[in-house]
């Protein structure tokens, strides 16, 4: 038998069973016999194998073997922390670089002596805590856990912080959940979640207010940006976790005031941890704005108003100081105040209070609020009649205490209207008529009496809006209300009613419908006080860039003059002059400086209980220098409560300015 390879034993293979059973006749065993030779032939037939191919197969299988073993070896021993690391790295990020704000300061900075002037608003470095969205855990009871936690340490609602996950449009960059975290409390925190995936304890400017409740209204206040405001800013680099002005100067300026933030780029494991910093574009903070405000003024005139009013039994008031030959304010009040560094630090709890306070401390009332103005619009109502020639400077008109008149269409009804004074003032013409602020007079020159015809509503409506009432001054606030002028339209598509001559003689003396805001009062006051210019009032000067150089400037704006005659004008002021030397405001004689000013008294509802106190002046006569409009709310006569507060502005300023 050829060889094969190997061995073929057919005994080994099959074995018979002896002679008795082939001739038992077994096919089965004979058949066998027969199978095992065509095996044998196919045998025969096969390829002959090659003992050196098998082994080089074998070798083959070796090193691809060996080779994988390396691999692995290599992979796992030799550079195993490295690629574990790897594996971790979840990506590269951006991290935004908030910039500081610009600094504020009132009107005595000078760039070039960094120690001048009162800084009103600036920066802090401080700690907050936030979350990275993207960071938490997947597990959802991984991530209530931590939520949970975190709720329990700074002490909010978890519904809050899902609120913020929610409304972040980032997932990963930090959602702020409380600001201004004192040292201490970073280093508990920080131990505390340190090993937290997607909680961080970091730090960023904080702005920071002095001496808020003095500035609050004219400053405002900065927050988180909402979605509405993040439509409109998103093309200019502010994302959903900006800070941005939300009242007050702060608002209005935003643009120059926010900065540019900066941004980092980082590499980050799978748990959010910096594995390493891969480039950085610093921030630039906003740029410094320099007020129009004098700080020490505006503090007497907060104080000032502040204790007049609650020596009246008043919560609420308003004061404005201009200088009325170029528009600036020079303080601005409004009480109730508020803290507003609550805003810049996010305290919700706080913040819910000032919202939610009936007297409405958030609520500017200098430039929001609209009253009725009284008798501080009788030097309007006279110049419109010398200019419409109504009457001459020597007309006069005869008080006996009140004037009567008939129901045109009732026979047997009489209107009476009655001067403040009981008996009446006698005999008066302008110049006295102001002095005295006697409402007959007025009555008559506004809305005509027996044979003589008056101004009429029309003529008031015009020569109002002459000097600004019913629209808005344009002053860098936002929020500013317009008032109102009420007309004989207004009153029919309102109230479904005819205009009535009593309206008229209530429109004369300041009453009824007519509302004013307290800075509408101060611009027409600083009108008469500079010869018939109406002037743009404005809060900010100046801001300076990077480098102190001047960016944006404030100039005096006049918004219309040549309206009024000059020499009417000096009758009206030499009316307010006797005001402050004899009249209503006597005791301002002793400031040793001519004022000229008007006081006002408001009846609300018709409950002589319940008034408004007005009071406007202008000083020094000859050369005005300020305007003062003051309102203090149910305060009374004007001379007891809106005078006070003029008069120690006025102590101030002439004897420090």
């Amino acid at each position: 038998m050829e060889d094969l390879g190997f061995h073929f034993n057919p005994e080994k293979f099959y074995k018979p069973k002896g002679e008795a059973d082939i001739e038992s006749g077994d096919d089965s065993i004979i058949d066998g016999v027969l199978e095992e030779q065509e095996t044998l032939k196919a045998l025969k037939k096969r390829p002959k194998i090659n003992i050196p191919s098998l082994s080089l197969l074998y070798l083959s299988f070796l090193i691809i073997f060996s080779l994988l073993f390396g691999r692995v070896f290599q992979l796992q021993i030799v550079k195993g922390n490295e690629y574990k690391q790897k594996a971790q790295i979840h990506g590269v990020r951006q991290i935004i670089l908030r910039a500081p704000r610009g600094l504020i300061y009132d009107r005595f900075y000078n760039p070039s002596d960094n120690n001048s002037g009162y800084l009103l608003a600036k920066n802090i470095p401080a700690f907050s805590l936030g979350i990275i969205p993207g960071d938490l855990p997947k597990n959802q009871e991984e991530k209530d856990k931590i939520l949970d936690k975190l709720a329990l340490f700074l002490k909010i609602e978890k519904e809050e912080i899902l609120k913020e996950i929610k409304e972040a449009k980032d997932p990963f960059q930090p959602v702020v959940l409380k600001k201004n975290i004192s040292k201490n409390e970073s280093l508990l925190l920080e131990k505390e979640f340190s090993s937290t995936p997607g909680v961080s304890v970091f730090t960023e400017p904080l702005r920071q207010y002095i001496d808020s409740e003095y500035f609050s209204h004219i400053l405002g206040y900065v927050g988180k940006i909402n979605a509405e405001e993040f439509n409109v800013l998103k093309d200019k680099g502010y994302d959903m976790n900006a800070t941005i002005g939300k009242a007050g100067i702060e608002q209005f300026y935003e643009e120059y005031l926010h900065g540019q933030d900066g941004k980092e780029l980082i590499e980050v494991d799978a748990l959010g941890n910096v594995v390493k910093k891969l480039g950085k574009v610093e921030p630039v903070p906003g740029n410094t704005v320099i007020t129009t405000i004098d700080s020490q003024l505006q503090k007497v005139a907060f104080d000032a108003l502040k204790s007049t009013s609650q020596r009246v039994g008043s919560k609420k008031g308003a004061v404005v100081v201009m200088n009325p030959q170029t528009g600036e304010v020079l303080a601005m009040a409004s009480v109730p105040s508020y803290d507003n560094n609550v805003f810049a630090e996010n305290n919700s709890k706080e913040i819910q209070k000032l919202f939610s306070n009936p007297l409405q401390p958030l609520f500017n009332r200098v430039i929001s609020g609209a009253y009725s103005i009284g008798s501080i619009i009788k030097p309007l109502v006279a110049i419109a009649a010398l200019s419409e020639k109504v009457i001459t400077p020597s007309t006069q008109f005869y008080d006996k205490g009140y004037i009567q008149i008939s129901n045109p269409y009732v026979a047997g009804i009489v209107y009476t209207y009655k001067c403040w004074k009981a008996g009446g003032h006698g005999w008066v013409n302008l110049v006295e008529a102001i002095k005295d602020s006697c409402n007959v007079f007025f009555y008559i020159v506004g809305g005509g009496f027996e044979n003589f015809k008056g101004l009429g509503v029309e003529k008031l409506v015009h020569w109002f809006q002459q000097f600004g009432l019913g629209q808005k001054t344009g002053i860098d606030l936002n929020g500013e209300n317009e008032g109102f002028i009420p007309t004989p339209k207004w009153k029919k598509d309102t109230w479904g009613e005819e205009w009535y001559l009593g309206d008229t003689y209530n429109l004369s003396i300041g009453q009824g419908s007519l509302l004013a805001t307290p800075l509408q009062a101060a611009v027409y006051t600083s009108a008469i006080a500079n010869g018939g210019k109406i002037l743009k009032p404005y809060l900010v000067k100046e801001i300076l860039g990077s480098g102190k150089e001047i960016i944006f400037k404030n100039n005096s704006q006049i918004l219309k003059e040549g309206f009024v005659n000059k020499n009417d004008l000096e009758y009206v002021k030499k009316g307010m002059l006797l005001v402050a030397k004899e009249g209503t405001a006597k005791q301002l004689s002793s400031l040793g400086v001519d004022v000229a000013a008007k006081t006002g008294t408001v009846q609300l509802g018709g409950n002589k209980e319940k008034t408004h106190s007005w009071f406007i002046c202008f000083a020094p006569f000859q050369n005005p220098q300020i305007a003062i409009a003051v309102v203090v709310e149910k305060g009374g006569y004007g001379s007891e409560a809106a005078l006070p507060v003029a008069q120690e502005i006025l102590n101030f300023y002439f004897k420090n300015r």
